[in-house]
Parts: C-alpha cells; structure tokens; sequence
C-alpha cells in the first residue's frame, strides 16, 4: 500500500475512533488498527466532557499567562453555561472554549453557529445583570484548541472579541 494512502486511512481511521463512529472491519482497516494499537493513546482514552474540560484548564493558563485574572470557571444559568469569566484590566472577558482532537469535521472555531454566537451574547447580557455595578466594557473571546493524538496541545488560537 503506498505511503500516502496508509497515511490517509491511518488519519481516517484514528479521527473515527476518537468520534466513536463505526469503522468496517475490512483487511485493510484491520492492518491500519493493528499500526495504531501502540500508538493511540492520550486524547484518545479521554471522553468528549473529558477532551472539553482540557481545553477549558488549557484556556485558562494560556489566559492566566496573558495576566488576565479568572472569575469564574463554568458559570451556568438556566439557560446555559459560560465556559470562562475574566477580567483584563478593566474589561470583563467571557471566553468560550472550543477543542478539538481531528479535524474531520472542520476547527475548532468553525463550530460557533450564529444561533450560539446569540446564546453567548445572552448569557453574557444576563451575567452583567447579576453585577451590582456593571463593567465599563465587556466582549467575548473564543480560545480554539486543537489536541494532537498524543494528548498535547497541537494549536491553541485566542480570538479577541470574536462574537459582537
């Protein structure tokens, strides 16, 4: 089997376990696990609450780093959650994480649909009704995260005021 092609179906058949979708059994599947068996570890073995809570604990050392002083970690309503609330200086940051073990199905910050880009502006909206004094600025940021097989970060992308 040539080189790019057992790649391809190494690529294939690892983004297929990671996502839990069924894989045929054929010859040539078989020969690509048998190849993989050592290998898939890590990201892997963790679960899709598992791979989001990383990247949340990734985004927030990355942001930490930056000098961004964390407030809340998964701050939930009813009507949904806001993964990370900081403040940068005298701006009040809410942050939503994104990771990523593959990208089959695109990056990690093509997944922010319009209708969760309105949900996250509302949940922020009801976030700075809950403040006695509100903030002179706000925004929301989104941190991409992308996480090899090995379980290290591969990207990390902090997008400032990416949702307005």
């Amino acid at each position: 089997m040539p080189t790019n092609t057992l790649l391809r179906r190494l690529k294939t058949l690892l983004c297929n376990r990671i996502s839990h979708r069924y894989v045929s059994s054929t010859a040539a599947s078989l020969e690509a696990d048998s190849a993989l068996e050592g290998v898939i570890k890590g990201v892997t073995a963790l679960t899709r609450t598992e791979v989001g809570a990383t990247g949340e604990t990734l985004a927030v050392d990355y942001l930490k780093g930056l000098g961004y002083q964390i407030l809340h970690r998964n701050f939930r309503f009813r009507q949904g959650e806001i993964d990370i609330i900081a403040r940068q200086d005298d701006c009040l940051v809410f942050v939503e994480v994104r990771t990523k073990r593959c990208r089959e199905f695109g990056v990690p910050e093509e997944s922010i649909t319009s209708s969760k880009k309105e949900k996250l502006i509302a949940l922020a909206e009801a976030y700075l009704q809950t403040l006695s004094g509100p903030p002179l600025s706000w925004r929301i940021d989104v941190v991409a995260v992308e996480l090899a097989p090995d379980g290290k970060i591969s990207r990390l992308d902090h997008i400032e005021n990416a949702v307005n």
